[in-house]
């Protein structure tokens, strides 16, 4: 799904702006990759609105380390460092919407990019990743009726962003 896109490498303005809007998504292996390196506690649990939603575990966006995205999921990247520069590429572990998107890939072709990575959460594989990440942070999901709300709530909020 994800070979369509091409990969791109940038330190423009406008490509660290990026980085510091939202943090980029990547597939249940890359994240798993991630963790596997040490940087769990850098991540977060975001989703994609669907019914059901799909959940995807992310690079935090700062402040909201080892929980949920907020319900508006703007602000920097925990992985951007104080040059602008991700920590996470020079490892090669950039999750893909960082590799594949930027200055030079902003046209129509790529608008469908962060659906396409939020597809491959929604499997098997995705959840066991949701639940390694869930494991290594001692994450505790917050009560089942705050979260019906908090849902609906991110719902309507992130339709301005779809």
């Amino acid at each position: 799904m994800l070979k369509k896109y091409k990969e791109t490498v940038c330190k423009c303005n406008i490509c660290i702006k990026m980085c510091k809007t939202r943090p980029c998504w990547g597939t249940p292996e890359e994240v798993k990759k991630i963790i596997e390196a040490g940087f769990a506690n850098k991540l977060m649990l975001d989703y994609w609105v669907s019914s059901p939603n799909i959940y995807i575990v992310s690079p935090a966006i700062t402040g909201y380390e080892k929980t949920d995205a907020p319900y508006r999921p703007i602000g920097q990247c925990a992985f951007l460092n104080k040059k602008n520069l991700c920590e996470l590429h020079n490892l090669n572990l950039k999750p893909s919407e960082g590799r594949m998107s930027g200055c030079e890939n902003n046209n129509d072709e790529y608008r469908s990019l962060h659906h396409d990575v939020a597809m491959t959460w929604d499997n098997d594989e995705g959840k066991e990743v949701i639940l390694l990440w869930k494991k290594e942070v001692n994450y505790e999901r917050m009560s089942d009726d705050e979260d019906d709300e908090d849902d609906e709530d991110f719902s309507l909020k992130l339709d301005f962003f779809i």
